[in-house]
C-alpha cells in the first residue's frame, strides 16, 4: 500500500478549500469509467450510422412506429451521453471557479458556471431553434428566412457575446493582474521619458556655472562662528579652566557621553574637577554641553580635523587636554592650581 503526499506549492485561501478536489479521473470510480467510455462510444456510433443513412435528415417521412424506434435507439444513448457530459461540466466547473481567483471566495461560483456551461451548450446547439425563433420575434427584423431566422443570426451573435463575457469573467483576476503591470510600465516609462530631459537640463545647467569647489587642504573656506567642532574645556588667563562640576552639561547631553568626575575640597567646601570625558564618536554635535554650562566651561571649537583609525581615540580627555595646554601659562603664574 502506498500512501499519497499531498505537496502545495503556494498556500490557498480558506475560502477556496472546498474547490480542492482531484481532477476527474481521480474522483470517479473505474465503474464510472467504463461506463462513460461506452455512453461516449455508444452515441458516437448510433450517430454515425443514423447520419450515414440519412435518417436525421428525413425524420418528418417516418410513421409514428418509425419515429418511437428512432427516439429509442438514438435517445437512449444520447441520455447517457448527456449524463456523463453533465458529471465532467460539474468537475469542470469546480475548477474554473478554483482559477477564476474571484470566485474562491464566493459559495455560489462553482453553480455559476455549472450553469454557464450548460446554457452556453444549449445556446450553440439550440435543437429546436427556441433561442433563435424567441429573439427574432422580440427583435423588428423584416424579411425573416425560414423558421423566422433571418440572415443575421441574432442567436449566433448573443451565444459569442455569452461566450466573451464568460472568458472575460473567467479570467477576470488575471486581465486585472496584466492591467495593472502594463498601466506601471507606463507610468515608469512615462516618468523616465520625462526624467530624462530634466536630468539633462540640470546637467547642462550645472556644467555652464563657474566651479565652487575649494581644493581641499591646499585651499580652506572660513567657517561660520556658530560652527560646532571639536569640543574644549576653556580656561581663564591665569589657566585655570572655568568648570565647577556642577554636571550641567552631563544631564543635559542627549546621548549621555559626558562623564565629569570631581572631589569636595575639604577646606572650600566646593567641587574640584579630577576627570573630564566626551565620547565624540557618537556625539551629535547639538550644542546643548554648551548652553547649559552656566560659566562658559565647555565649548565647540572650529576645529574638524581629527579623524583617526581607532574609534576609541575619539574619546577626549578634556581635563588632560587643559592641563597640558594651559602647563606653560600655570608655570608663569607660579604653578596655578588646575581647580
Amino acid at each position: 500500500m502506498t500512501e499519497e503526499t499531498n505537496i502545495s506549492i503556494l498556500p490557498e485561501p480558506e475560502a477556496a478549500s472546498e474547490y480542492h478536489e482531484k481532477p476527474f479521473a481521480e474522483t470517479v470510480s473505474s465503474g464510472f469509467k467504463v461506463f462513460a467510455l461506452f455512453a461516449i462510444g455508444w452515441f458516437l456510433i448510433v450517430f454515425l450510422i443514423l447520419k450515414g443513412l440519412h435518417l436525421l435528415d428525413e425524420t418528418a417521412g417516418l410513421t409514428l412506429s418509425g419515429k418511437i424506434v428512432l427516439a429509442l435507439v438514438a435517445g437512449t444513448p444520447l441520455v447517457l451521453a448527456v449524463l456523463v457530459l453533465l458529471r465532467f461540466y460539474w468537475w469542470l466547473s469546480l475548477y474554473m471557479a478554483h482559477f477564476s481567483i474571484w470566485g474562491r471566495a464566493l459559495n455560489w461560483a462553482k453553480y455559476f458556471w455549472f450553469v454557464a456551461l450548460i446554457a452556453s451548450t444549449y445556446a450553440y446547439i439550440d435543437p429546436l431553434d427556441n433561442v433563435g425563433r424567441s429573439i427574432a420575434r422580440a427583435l423588428p427584423i423584416d424579411q425573416l428566412a425560414v423558421y423566422g431566422i433571418p440572415p443575421f443570426n441574432p442567436a449566433l451573435v448573443l451565444f459569442r457575446l455569452v461566450v466573451l463575457l464568460l472568458i472575460l469573467l473567467f479570467c477576470f483576476s488575471y486581465i486585472k493582474l496584466a492591467a495593472e503591470i502594463a498601466w506601471n510600465w507606463m507610468k515608469e516609462a512615462w516618468e523616465m521619458a520625462v526624467s530624462f530631459p530634466q536630468g539633462l537640463v540640470i546637467s547642462a545647467t550645472n556644467f555652464l556655472r563657474p566651479n565652487i569647489c575649494v581644493e581641499y587642504p591646499e585651499y580652506r573656506d572660513e567657517l561660520p562662528e556658530n560652527f560646532r567642532g571639536r569640543h574644549l574645556l576653556a580656561s581663564d588667563d591665569s589657566g585655570k579652566h572655568l568648570c565647577i562640576a556642577c554636571r550641567a552639561c552631563e544631564r543635559a547631553c542627549p546621548d549621555r557621553l559626558i562623564l565629569i568626575s570631581a572631589v569636595r575640597n575639604p577646606e572650600t567646601k566646593k567641587l574640584e574637577l579630577t576627570g573630564f570625558l566626551l565620547d565624540n564618536s557618537r556625539c551629535c554635535f547639538c550644542g546643548l554641553c554648551e548652553d547649559s554650562c552656566p560659566t562658559y566651561a565647555v565649548r565647540h571649537t572650529t576645529d574638524f580635523e581629527y579623524s583617526c583609525y581607532d574609534r576609541s581615540d575619539l574619546v577626549l580627555d578634556l581635563f588632560g587636554e587643559y592641563i597640558v595646554r594651559t602647563a606653560e601659562a600655570r608655570g608663569k603664574l607660579g604653578g596655578a592650581n588646575v581647580s
